[in-house]
């Protein structure tokens, strides 16, 4: 592990994680659980707005067990001294909103979208109707093979190896 990330070695390994996991137990430590991998809604989507490094964000509990998430500046921008500190999710998420609604779509571009959106639309139900109706169509004619196949074996037509 270098600066905090895991590199693949290039030898072969000594001991299979297998062994490994059965000395473990043998001498009594719990198994390795997996790295808990969290994934947060805003992280890699928004950056420093005095620095301009990325977000990052880390889960908290205080003594009374709540949970709290917080969003920082990774303070990663080499000859940058970046002051700002954490703001937690409620706040960044407000913070979120207020910037939303402050967008505004003019009305020309709302019909022009929905315009395209409803031919787009359009387009993908008959391709879909399309597609059902050749499915519907196969099922049947496969249907109809399966009945005569039947037919055939029931009638003394066939032989059991000629039916399967």
């Amino acid at each position: 592990m270098r600066n905090g990330e895991s590199y693949p070695g290039a030898h072969e390994p000594m001991i299979s994680t297998d062994e490994f996991d059965a000395v473990q137990s043998l001498l009594g430590r719990p198994a390795r659980l997996p790295q808990k991998k969290h994934e947060f809604a805003f992280t890699g989507l928004i950056r420093c707005g005095e620095c301009g490094a990325a977000i990052t964000a880390e889960d908290q509990v205080n003594r009374q067990g709540h949970r709290y998430t917080y969003y920082r500046c990774t303070k990663r921008k080499r000859g940058v001294t970046c002051k700002q500190g954490f703001v937690r999710l409620q706040v960044l998420e407000e913070q979120i909103v207020e910037a939303l609604e402050r967008i505004r779509v003019a009305d020309d571009f709302r019909d022009w979208a929905l315009k395209h959106l409803r031919v787009i639309h359009y387009d993908e139900t008959k391709a879909r109707q399309a597609v059902d109706r050749s499915l519907s169509a196969a099922h049947n004619d496969v249907k109809k093979r399966m009945d005569a196949l039947v037919d055939l074996k029931l009638r003394g037509l066939l032989t059991d190896e000629e039916y399967a």
